[in-house]
């Protein structure tokens, strides 16, 4: 019987199958293999392949004397600007990510909130098929688990 990459049976058309990959930083060795490991197995197979980063929700902003002060006591202007600038830094940690996915179009996302908590919501919401997270220890996997 022939099955496909989303487990149905050959009579059925195939579904798309949407891949995420939630990545913490470019220098993290295992965000690093998780990303290599998804685009050699799963980005071929992949109607639709997103990066994910999530930021911890901000709750307040440092000053220039180095302090921190709440979001709740300033400018909406001001917590906007902040906020577009650490997103902005948000979306270059998924520079060297795209670099190696260049044969194919793939999606950038920055959430905020709760990493656990945003990651199952989005996961559930979105009809991800496969969700790929880094994992510290080079030996935890074998070459051959999915």
């Amino acid at each position: 019987m022939k099955v496909n990459v989303d487990g149905g049976t050959g009579g059925s058309p195939p579904s798309t199958v949407t891949v995420a990959v939630a990545v913490k930083s470019a220098e993290g060795k295992g965000t690093q293999r998780a990303v290599k490991w998804a685009v050699e197995k799963l980005l071929a197979k992949a109607h639709r392949f997103v990066f994910i980063h999530v930021m911890p929700t901000i709750t307040t902003i440092p000053t220039p004397s180095g302090e921190s002060t709440l979001v709740d006591e300033l400018e909406a202007d001001v917590v906007k600007l902040y906020m577009e600038d650490k997103r902005g830094q948000c979306e270059e940690i998924f520079i060297p990510f795209k670099i190696l996915c260049k044969r194919k179009n793939v999606e950038t996302l920055v959430l905020e909130g709760n990493p656990a908590t945003v990651l199952l919501k989005y996961v559930n919401d979105s009809g991800i098929k496969s969700l790929v997270l880094g994992s510290y220890s080079p030996n935890y996997f074998s070459s051959g688990d999915v």
